[in-house]
């Protein structure tokens, strides 16, 4: 999925990738380092789970975009992860181009609630 979601936004004109992260554990590290305008956060991850890199994320970079992508049905979790700090809450296993639609289009659109 990260592979995936790289190549996406790397494809995307006006948008670039500048780090990738295999655990939460760098996504913390990485963002601390970079202060990146946006972040793709997966929940599922080893080491520092997603939920917990979001609220550090959030608390340490309040202005970085934070766009959290979900197995889980995100009308379930979006309530919750829009509260502790996400900017968009994007269920990746929705039918195809619409999450990566989905997840671009957020992504253009910089750092502002919806």
């Amino acid at each position: 999925m990260r592979d995936l979601v790289r190549r996406l936004v790397d494809l995307e004109e006006g948008l670039q990738v500048v780090g990738t992260a295999a655990n939460g554990q760098e996504v913390l590290d990485q963002a601390k380092a970079l202060s990146p305008d946006a972040i793709v956060l997966d929940l599922g991850m080893p080491e520092i789970d997603g939920e917990v890199a979001l609220r550090q994320l959030r608390a340490e970079l309040p202005d970085t975009q934070i766009v959290v992508l979900s197995g889980q049905a995100s009308a379930l979790v979006q309530p919750r992860l829009m509260q502790e700090g996400a900017d968009a809450v994007i269920e990746k296993d929705s039918a195809y181009p619409s999450w990566q639609e989905d997840l671009l289009a957020r992504l253009r659109m910089g750092r502002t609630k919806s």
